[in-house]
């Protein structure tokens, strides 16, 4: 049977950043109780929470994200588990390499 996993995270404010990166800054200026309708504006850094880097970050002429097929991001999927570590802990490629698994061809690696 086939799974389908939503691995996104919710945007808040005293979620983990990429060091040196702003914390995300959600505020309401309008509410339904005193305003007209409700407003919410969100601020961040483009590498915040759930995201891809697309070739084009790091290749000069390299594809877009949105120039990635969505096949390419869906499919089977290891899952290497880190939780145990701390946020601002290392994850080397000996860690890598301690806990290798084995991947079918074109896999997708998840770390955790």
């Amino acid at each position: 049977m086939k799974r389908s996993i939503d691995l996104t995270h919710q945007i808040e404010k005293d979620m983990p950043v990429w060091p040196g990166d702003p914390q995300p800054e959600i505020k309401q200026p309008m509410t339904l109780g005193k305003d007209i309708c409700t407003v919410q504006s969100i601020r961040f850094n483009c590498h915040l929470g759930t995201h891809l880097d697309a070739p084009s970050y790091f290749v000069e002429g390299g594809i877009t994200v949105h120039e990635i097929p969505l096949e390419t991001l869906i499919g089977k999927a290891v899952v290497l588990d880190f939780t145990d570590r701390g946020k601002n802990d290392l994850i080397t490629e000996r860690d890598l390499k301690k806990n290798r698994q084995p991947l079918e061809q074109g896999a997708r690696v998840l770390i955790g």
